[in-house]
Order: structure tokens, then C-alpha cells, then sequence
């Protein structure tokens, strides 16, 4: 049974595995720039958005429904086979895609990277694809049997072995760009076979039967569109970028957007753990416990999101400058406010989206995403060949606003989530004092950057308390996990 305790303790846990995900982008982002320059870290995240489009399609978001419906079969051969026939579906779109791809190779390497000479970075994105979706698949069968803990394991040696390889390629060894890729692409064919071994040995063997692959796919169909409408949303700027301002520019962009990624610490581990929670609990006709866990999530979330823009506010700009490496760095501060805002209201949809999951409301997704798509689409071929990079970050922060509305607003018709606006009001307020402390901290290398976070923190931890954000009983669950570690150690 889903209880506060085993939710925070999934959720801690996650949280420690987002924060390393999300320290693996800010070291990866230096060592790619410095060994290949801005281009190369170009066509780095060009390849990552693209394959971040494309594996969904491939899947036929097939990892979603896994999350939904695999805990309400029961445990053996039954429900090795539900999750082995979806996995032999994504194999056979996976053999297709290649084949397509490498027909028409030229053509993709000018729609990524708007040079047809990058043929060999096109195959590898080919290849990255497809053993991703492999990986995502996999692991979705430990985070829908409540093994998150299993999850979480697989995701750090995969990102820890990313590091090393990055690491040990790129900075030590001086290597290719194509070298680093290939061996990312082993990680994963690695990883994904010991996972699809672990499970046909939990399950009982390895077999396929087509009693649930119907009631996946009805579920999982209707995701795919809003799958590449949400792609429009969050990565076709870069696209834009490509085209109108080249590699470079979408480099410094993309740098700007890994930045302002640390508020997906925030919201990941509670968005993580809490689909399945939900999901479960919504199979037991337990809604009203499932929407406390909703209301929690989110209280949580904007205590530390919200926040967490203030801070980058008042340091992003030279943050990003040293991530880089140097002045072909340089942007505004009204670029990082504009991204981190946005990433804020991801977040928000991100926990909210859930109400339509479990309700079975996902084609209204289709939508939203598509009026969020045009005005993103819309906005960044009219802004970014006239103020560069600057218009898609406003473009993207108020689609993804627009977005959020939708989705909360369509979301609070279907239920009742208990929410206290007056809390999130003196969050704003606190906010502010995040901003001026860290602001008025002088200096802009790492040592000051450290010095002027931990003044940001501070001031939040006194006004949090002094305006009553936060109270002991919030803290409850939280202490009594620690004291359980504690007392087992």
C-alpha cells in the first residue's frame, strides 16, 4: 500500500539521482565545448532533441502505458508477456526507422543540422535512437511495478557511465565527437539487455500474447501527437536557431536551457513517483488519497521552483558564462529569467497533466499542445531572424505558460485539488529575497557564485519560516524517513 513515508522515501531518492542528471549537464556542457566549440555542442544537443522527438514515435509512447496498466496485472508469465509484446512492437518500428534513415541519410543530416556533409553525426543519432527507446522501455517496467528504487540504480550507472566516457573521450583522451557517441550507444545496448534478462527472469521467461497490447495502444495512440506537438513546444527554437543563426548560436541557447534545467530537480522526482502512485491508488478507487498526493506534490514543487528562478535571475547569466567557457557565452540576464519562468511552468504542467492520465482524458492533450505548438512555432519564425535567440526565449516561456493554463484549467474541472493560493503568494514574496541577496553579493566566478547561492538560501530559509511558507507538520514525513535511515544505520 502507497503511503506519505514510502512516497517521500521514493521521491528522496529520486531527487539524489536528478541532482547527479542534472550535474551531468553542466559538466558535460564545458567538455563538449571546449573540445569541439560551440558547433560541436551544437550538433550534441541537436542530436539529443531530435532523438528526444523521435523515440516517442518510435515507441508509440507504449513506455507510458506500461507505467498505467502493468501494475494491475498480476505478477508472472501474464505479465512478462504484456511487457515483452510491447517491446517486440517498438523492435519492429526501431528496424523500419533505420531503414528509412539510412535511405535518406543526406536529408536528415541538412533538416538537424542544415549541412549535408554531417551524414556520420545523422547515422548516429539513428543509432542513439534506438537503443534509447529500447532503454526506456525497459526501464518503465521497473518504475510501473513500483520498483523505483531499481529505476533510479539504472539511471545513475547509466549516467555516471556517461560521465566517464564523456570525461575520459573528450577531455582526456582528446577523441572525436563520434567516438564519445558510439560509446554512449554501447551504454545503452549494455544496460538494456541485463534489463530485459532481470525481467523475463522475475517474470518467469520470456513470451507474447496479444490480451493487452489493445488497451496499451488505446491508450498510448492518442499521446503520440501531443508527443510531437510538445517537440514543437520545447525543441523546435532550436531548430529555428540552426537555420537562421547557425550551430553556434543554438550551442549558446542550448547552454542557456541546461542551465535553467536545475529546476528539473524540483519537479522530476515528484513527477517520477507520482504517476504510478496515482495510478494506483486510482485502480483502488482510492481518488481522494491520490489527490492528496497531488496537492502535496505541488506545494512542494513551487516551494522550490519559484525560488529557484529568483536565484537564476540574479546569477544565470554568469553562470552560463562559465559553464562555456568564455565569452562566446555571453548572453543577458532577460534570456535566463525567460528560460528558468518557462521551466517553472513545465512543472506545473508536468504534476497537473496526471488528473488527465488517470481520468483518461489524454486526447484533449492534442489541443493543447496544438495551440501551445502554433503560438511556439509561430512566434519563433517571426522573432528569431529578427532578435536571435532572445525571441525564441520568448517565445518558448509563453507557450509553455499558455500550455500550463490549459491543462491546470481543463484539469480543475475534472477534480478537486485542495490548493492554497495564499501560500504560493508569499512564496513570490520570499522569492524576492532570494533575488536581492544573491544579487547583492558582488563578484562572478565560481567562488562568488557558490557565496551568493548560499545567501540566496539563506534568506528564503529565514522568510520562509517568518512568513509561515512552512510549518513542522509539512516537515513531518520528511524528519520521520530521515530518523527511519537513521535508526537503520
Amino acid at each position: 500500500m502507497t503511503t506519505t513515508r514510502s512516497f517521500v522515501k521514493d521521491v528522496v531518492g529520486r531527487a539524489a539521482f536528478q541532482v547527479l542528471s542534472v550535474v551531468k549537464g553542466l559538466v558535460v556542457l564545458p567538455l563538449v565545448a571546449r573540445a569541439y566549440g560551440a558547433s560541436g555542442y551544437g550538433i550534441w544537443t541537436q542530436i539529443s532533441i531530435t532523438v528526444a522527438l523521435a523515440a516517442p514515435l518510435v515507441s508509440l509512447r507504449l513506455n507510458e502505458a506500461v507505467v498505467r496498466y502493468l501494475s494491475g496485472i498480476e505478477p508472472g508469465t501474464r505479465r512478462g508477456r504484456a511487457f515483452f509484446t510491447t517491446i517486440i512492437v517498438t523492435w519492429g518500428l526501431s528496424v523500419v526507422l533505420l531503414i528509412v534513415g539510412v535511405l535518406t541519410v543526406r536529408g536528415v543530416s541538412v533538416a538537424m543540422f542544415d549541412d549535408p556533409g554531417l551524414t556520420r553525426y545523422a547515422f548516429l543519432a539513428l543509432g542513439m535512437l534506438v537503443v534509447s527507446v529500447s532503454y526506456s522501455m525497459a526501464t518503465a517496467y521497473y518504475r510501473a511495478t513500483s520498483r523505483i528504487s531499481v529505476n533510479t540504480f539504472l539511471n545513475t550507472i547509466e549516467t555516471l557511465a556517461v560521465l566517464a566516457a564523456v570525461f575520459g573521450i573528450a577531455g582526456w583522451m582528446k577523441g572525436s565527437l563520434d567516438v564519445v557517441l558510439l560509446a554512449l550507444i554501447g551504454i545503452d545496448v549494455v544496460l538494456s539487455a541485463g534489463c530485459l534478462i532481470d525481467i523475463a527472469r522475475r517474470e518467469g521467461g520470456f513470451g507474447l500474447s496479444r490480451e493487452w497490447i489493445g488497451k496499451f495502444l488505446r491508450y498510448s495512440l492518442p499521446l503520440i501527437p501531443t508527443v510531437a506537438l510538445y517537440w514543437v513546444v520545447s525543441s523546435s527554437d532550436r531548430f529555428v536557431i540552426v537555420h537562421f543563426r547557425g550551430l553556434d548560436q543554438a550551442g549558446v541557447y542550448s547552454a542557456v536551457y541546461r542551465a535553467t534545467q536545475i529546476i528539473k530537480i524540483l519537479v522530476h522526482p515528484l513527477a517520477f513517483v507520482l504517476l504510478p502512485t496515482m495510478a494506483a491508488l486510482w485502480e483502488k478507487r482510492r481518488e481522494e488519497v491520490a489527490l492528496g498526493f497531488l496537492s502535496k506534490a505541488l506545494q512542494w514543487y513551487l516551494f522550490a521552483a519559484i525560488p529557484a528562478v529568483a536565484g537564476l535571475a540574479a546569477i544565470g547569466s554568469p553562470l552560463v558564462r562559465l559553464l562555456g567557457g568564455g565569452g562566446d557565452f555571453a548572453v543577458s540576464t532577460g534570456l535566463v529569467v525567460l528560460l528558468a519562468a518557462a521551466e517553472l511552468f513545465v512543472g506545473v504542467y508536468q504534476l497537473w497533466v496526471y488528473v488527465l492520465y488517470v481520468k483518461e482524458r489524454n486526447p484533449i492533450l492534442i489541443l493543447f499542445f496544438a495551440v501551445a505548438a502554433t503560438l511556439n512555432l509561430g512566434g519563433n519564425l517571426l522573432l528569431v531572424p529578427r532578435i536571435g535567440i532572445l525571441g525564441a526565449a520568448w517565445t518558448t516561456f509563453l507557450a509553455y505558460a499558455v500550455q500550463a493554463a490549459l491543462v491546470v484549467s481543463y484539469a480543475r474541472r475534472l477534480v478537486d485539488v485542495r490548493f492554497p493560493v495564499s501560500i504560493v503568494l508569499r512564496m513570490c514574496v520570499a522569492a524576492g529575497g532570494v533575488y536581492l541577496a544573491a544579487w547583492a553579493v558582488p563578484g562572478t566566478g565560481w567562488g562568488d557564485l557558490v557565496v551568493r547561492i548560499v545567501a540566496g538560501i539563506g534568506a528564503y530559509a529565514f522568510l520562509a519560516f517568518a512568513l509561515r511558507i512552512v510549518r513542522r507538520d509539512d516537515l513531518a514525513p520528511l524528519v520521520e524517513w530521515m530518523r527511519r535511515r537513521g535508526g537503520r544505520s
